[in-house]
């Protein structure tokens, strides 16, 4: 007789599909692994560029726009604002790209903190602080999909932690289910928005350093050549950034923190201007331009750089 080998016992369909729910496990936890580690190498790489004859490190913390979603490195208003200075031959003064895409105000204070660690001995930091936007959209898009139950639930980030890929799947099929951010600030979020300005304002005093807060550069009304979509999703956009700069004068008035109003100091458009804005919140090359020139000379003004960088 010859040998054959048995027929191998064929998984059944509820194995089957435990085995491949394990494996999509797996992958999603490698993707945010990956999406959690990238964005803190390029920090540190940066980080690592600062000198050791540099007295003075600009840290620019923000989100996308200090980023600078859309546009090339360089045209960052963080990137502009070093090539400025170097231009203008100020010495002793390094800027540090500081944001990161998506980052809400729990995100940007861990930020601020580990940028704070990797400074060299010696050096004096000056924070600018342009966060709040993702703080807000992203919580209260939660918040019109699903009511929050239960204790503990006072704030979108009182959680500490938020997958990185679990935010962009969310604000994905936002996108594409062409949602429309509430306009009201929700007060859980605003607390938490609040605590963290405070407590980052305290750490970078206690550092020695300098923190200043940034209001959002905003765009002008929606135009009536816009989808109507376009227009109600721009409007609320905006609406949230106007609301949200008017918190942040009233905690840098509160805590006695000097402020850098980019709203108030540039003069965008009344109405949408694609010159100057990419989409509701992301900044064009003129845009970045423009902030970087303000952040220039209000930082001159106020005696944090030397009138060379004038």
């Amino acid at each position: 007789m010859t040998g054959t080998a048995p027929p191998r016992p064929e998984l059944s369909l509820g194995k089957k599909l435990g085995f491949s729910a394990v494996m999509v496990v797996v992958l999603l936890l490698m993707a945010e692994a990956v999406m959690a580690w990238l964005p803190w190498q390029r920090l540190i790489a940066r980080d690592h560029a600062v000198g050791s004859g540099v007295q003075t490190v600009i840290l620019s913390v923000g989100d996308s726009v200090t980023y600078g979603d859309g546009v090339e490195a360089h045209e960052a208003f963080p990137n502009r604002l070093k090539a400025a200075l170097e231009v203008r031959g100020v010495d002793g003064v390094d800027v540090v790209n500081a944001g990161e895409q998506g980052a809400d105000a729990h995100r940007a204070a861990d930020l601020l903190q580990r940028s704070l660690q990797a400074m060299p001995q010696g050096t004096r930091p000056i924070v600018t602080w342009l966060v709040g936007h993702n703080s807000f959209i992203q919580y209260q898009w939660r918040q019109a999909k699903a009511p929050r139950t239960g204790a503990g639930s006072d704030s979108e980030e009182s959680s500490g932690w938020t997958p990185r890929l679990f935010k962009v799947l969310l604000w994905s099929w936002g996108a594409a289910a062409e949602e429309v951010p509430p306009v009201e600030l929700d007060p859980r979020a605003l607390a938490a928005y609040r605590q963290r300005f405070e407590g980052m304002a305290r750490l970078v005093a206690n550092k020695g350093g300098q923190f200043y807060a940034m209001t959002y550069l905003v765009p002008g009304a929606p135009t009536a050549d816009m989808e109507p979509y376009q227009q109600e999703a721009f409007g609320a956009n905006r609406a949230v950034d106007l609301k949200l700069n008017a918190v942040v004068r009233e905690l840098a008035a509160e805590f006695d923190v000097p402020l850098i109003d980019l709203e108030r100091r540039i003069r965008v458009p009344p109405d949408w201007d694609a010159e100057w804005f990419l989409d509701p919140i992301h900044p064009t090359p003129h845009g970045h331009q423009a902030i970087a020139d303000t952040l220039r000379e209000a930082l001159v003004l106020d005696g944090a750089l030397p009138q060379e960088a004038l």
